[in-house]
């Protein structure tokens, strides 16, 4: 992050956009990585495995009970986010005018692989242009600190899927739609691993895994850009800062 990114009493409104659906990925075999060098097969291969992953969310996302990830992830997020203290107040979506079709359209994606190539995953290919924020005026001198939350399950390769938790945070000053920074972070529960027939027989229970992992996931979150606000000489809230630092 830059020096001067985060000005002192200037607003910064937090979105979070969920993932369209669930983010499954296989670990590629040793002879799927060796093809991955040869030039032209490697991009069949990654193909087929993007293609194969793709298929394994669609098949997962129809077992899942309807939630809202984004609506469970937020309050703690906001939590997490003011008490670790920033230059200026926070704000959510409601209070700088943003309606729920607003979010909607700014979530756009065909499908959840678009959705990270557009959003999530960093150099994956062309990148598309980022959400303009520039169309709302209101939002003219305020930051824009947007979360893009994933929830998935990556597989060992043996046929084992672990719950996943991940949020790509984006820094925007919205007048110019610069990107100020850029962190993500991860967290996952080993002991929730299970095999996609017992996922999709307990649908539930993947789901109250990730819900278990959003306080963990918010407060690394707001731990990183608290972090990377005092590496960047910002001036936070003396209580906010370790006894130590004040």
């Amino acid at each position: 992050m830059v020096r001067g990114a985060m000005k002192p009493g200037q607003r910064t409104l937090v979105l979070v956009f969920p993932a369209p659906g669930p983010v499954m990925s296989e670990r590629s075999s040793n002879l799927e990585q060796a093809a991955k060098v040869v030039p032209g097969l490697g991009l069949v291969m990654k193909a087929s495995q993007d293609k194969r992953d793709l298929e394994a969310s669609q098949d997962l996302q129809r077992y899942l009970p309807p939630w809202q990830p984004a609506a469970l992830f937020y309050p703690g997020l906001m939590r997490a986010l003011a008490a670790g203290g920033l230059p200026g107040p926070l704000a959510a979506p409601a209070e700088a005018g943003l309606t729920d079709e607003d979010m909607r359209k700014l979530n756009y994606a065909q499908d959840v692989s678009d959705w990270q190539l557009r959003y999530f995953v960093r150099g994956a290919g062309p990148e598309p242009p980022p959400r303009s924020y520039r169309r709302f005026p209101a939002l003219a001198d305020d930051l824009v600190l947007e979360v893009n939350l994933a929830c998935g399950a990556p597989s060992d390769g043996e046929g084992d899927w672990t719950p996943e938790l991940s949020g790509v945070l984006k820094l925007y000053q919205a007048s110019d739609m610069a990107l100020l920074w850029r962190h993500e972070e991860t967290v996952n529960d080993p002991s929730g691993a299970r095999s996609t027939v017992e996922f999709k027989r307990l649908p539930a229970e993947l789901v109250a895994r990730w819900q278990a992992l959003m306080p963990q996931l918010a407060e690394r979150l707001a731990a990183s850009l608290r972090q990377s606000l005092q590496q960047a000489g910002a001036t936070l809230p003396a209580e906010a800062l370790p006894a130590g630092a004040r």
